[in-house]
């Protein structure tokens, strides 16, 4: 079968079996979304001064635009998974 192509359709034949090839392997690239404070507060249902707490001890981390402190929204929903509930590991006192 090769041997009766030519050599442009053999060139667009590889061509186009090394794209499909391409794109199975390289994932699409997400565009990066930032959020504000507030934006934040609101999709994780905290209060502003509980996200500061969170900034302060590193569970979320701002990046500062000028005045303002913008988040990722990826890294906030990955940080989501990662804050631990201390409402329930307090020791008890004897």
């Amino acid at each position: 079968m090769i041997a009766q192509m030519d050599r442009d359709s053999l060139r667009d034949l590889i061509r186009e079996s090394l794209r499909a090839e391409m794109e199975t392997l390289t994932p699409p690239q997400e565009e990066t979304r930032y959020l504000t404070r507030s934006q934040v507060s609101e999709l994780l249902h905290i209060s502003l001064p509980t996200l500061d707490e969170y900034q302060k001890h590193g569970l979320i981390t701002g990046r500062r635009f000028g005045r303002r402190i913008l988040f990722d929204q990826a890294e906030v929903k990955e940080a989501v998974k990662e804050i631990p509930n201390l409402k329930y590991n307090r020791s008890v006192r004897r």
